[in-house]
């Protein structure tokens, strides 16, 4: 295939910053994925301390040394600041008691400039309540917690203005300081910024490595290939500033035709930039390390009935916040019932009275009865079709924890089953004292729940079934 990444060969240790840049669809974050272990290369390997990535034994002695902060603000929006880290800290530090937890989670609040936001909820990116920069600083966040040793990040300062940037970068290179290795994804940084790194790995369009060595003699390096004036001038003899996107021009320069004008031929292909770089690089690849002993680290899942308890408590919370939600699912069910008693009720009237009920010759019961299971048929359905849709970037996200489905799953059915239960109650309180049914409540409840939960089941597997 023509898509996908090149040869690619690359050897780096801890206490390094490393950047990947290129254009769009050069294969920055197909290479990015490969390397944090999401997609699996068709050959060569991946190791780390001599263990392999992407092989079963090796990958479980890797569990919480590869950490990864995706471009998108992965974030619960309608949990805290405080509560986002709070959560995803008792997913993964299980050793730790509930004063230490508490501690951790506050400690990166304060490393993070965060505390005094933590009571704020994350809200939704069209309805902020807290600033872009803040939320990118609170999705760094939740990988800081468990202190992973190696760290992939997927464009940290997409979005975010320049004071922003020099931040978020700021506490990347704090962790390369204490002796992480972090490899980020990086689409145009400033001169300060691209000045950070220790090594920069340039990708050309098709998945070419181009380029991997130190930042400022990339631009020497590029100027010098393409016989460009003032060739071993790096930086700006006045400011020195350094410009990375004189680099990105000189890789995407375009044929001038007779006329004047810019092709869209390059100069340059992609396969050319390689092979120029391939021929002045040693090509000798390194034979795969013994293996060593992995930095110590303090991840520890929590067993498959506390992971339960831990999705159950977080679902709750996320709930519970949303008002629009409790309005709609807790009111929904009760004026159903007033609606369709009202509307359903046949009065028959007596020789005495007239407009009097009489439930014996109530001729709508029947349809009463049907139009009752087709409600909870939808409202079953209303409550569960988009669980796992919404939830669909977080589980990506906590993949990489090697967390139980099957927990998270049994907590979300719990969650919806208890709130069936309470709209099929409401129901049939308000429904059966519309109709004067006597007796009957806890028979009409069982039928309407059980229906109600038979459609919670179809609705998540709908949502496990979709992406929208």
């Amino acid at each position: 295939s023509e898509n996908g990444i090149h040869s690619f060969n690359l050897s780096e240790e801890s206490g390094r910053l490393i950047g990947i840049m290129g254009g769009s669809g050069v294969g920055k974050s197909t290479l990015l994925n490969v390397l944090n272990g999401t997609l699996k290369p068709q050959g060569g390997e991946i190791l780390i301390n001599g263990l392999n990535l992407y092989d079963e034994k090796d990958r479980q002695e890797l569990e919480g040394v590869i950490g990864f902060i995706p471009q998108d603000d992965l974030l619960m929006e309608d949990l805290t600041v405080r509560q986002n880290l709070y959560y995803n800290a008792k997913l993964c530090l299980d050793d730790y008691d509930e004063d230490k937890l508490n501690e951790v989670v506050d400690a990166v609040l304060h490393d993070l400039d965060l505390y005094e936001i933590k009571d704020f909820k994350v809200g939704k990116p069209l309805n902020k309540v807290i600033s872009g920069g803040q939320r990118k600083r609170v999705n760094i966040g939740l990988e800081l917690i468990r202190e992973p040793s190696i760290l992939f990040v997927d464009e940290p300062t997409s979005g975010l203005s320049s004071v922003d940037s020099e931040m978020v970068m700021n506490l990347l290179r704090e962790q390369v300081f204490k002796g992480k290795l972090v490899i980020v994804n990086i689409h145009q940084p400033s001169s300060t910024l691209y000045k950070m790194f220790d090594r920069i790995i340039f990708m050309d369009r098709g998945g070419y490595e181009i380029y991997c060595g130190n930042p400022s003699e990339a631009v020497v390096y590029f100027k010098t290939k393409s016989n460009h004036a003032n060739a071993k001038e790096d930086q700006c003899s006045c400011c020195g500033n350094i410009d990375p996107d004189q680099v990105l021009q000189i890789i995407e320069a375009k044929i001038v035709n007779e006329y004047g004008k810019l092709s869209r031929t390059r100069k340059t292909s992609p396969r050319e930039w390689a092979d120029l770089f391939n021929s002045k690089k040693n090509q000798a690849i390194a034979e795969p390390a013994s293996k060593e002993e992995l930095p110590e680290n303090q991840y520890k899942i929590p067993g498959l009935l506390k992971q339960i308890r831990i999705y159950f408590s977080r679902d709750f919370h996320t709930k519970i916040t949303d008002t629009q939600f409790l309005l709609i699912t807790f009111l929904e069910a009760p004026l159903l019932a007033l609606m369709i008693g009202f509307f359903t009720k046949y009065f028959s009237g007596t020789s005495e009275d007239p407009g009097a009920y009489v439930f014996r010759n109530n001729e709508n019961l029947p349809a009463y009865l049907l139009i009752s299971v087709v409600v909870f048929l939808f409202l079953g359905m209303t409550i569960s079709a988009e669980q796992i849709i919404k939830d669909r970037k977080i589980l990506q996200r906590e993949s990489f924890l090697n967390l139980s489905r099957g927990s998270y799953l049994h907590a979300k059915i719990l969650i919806i089953f208890a709130i069936s239960a309470v709209q099929s109650l409401s129901y049939v309180l308000i429904g059966n004292l519309i109709f004067e049914i006597k007796g009957m409540i806890l028979s009409y409840w069982i039928i309407l729940f059980s229906t109600a939960c038979f459609a919670n089941i179809l609705g998540l597997n709908l949502s496990a079934g979709l992406n929208s």
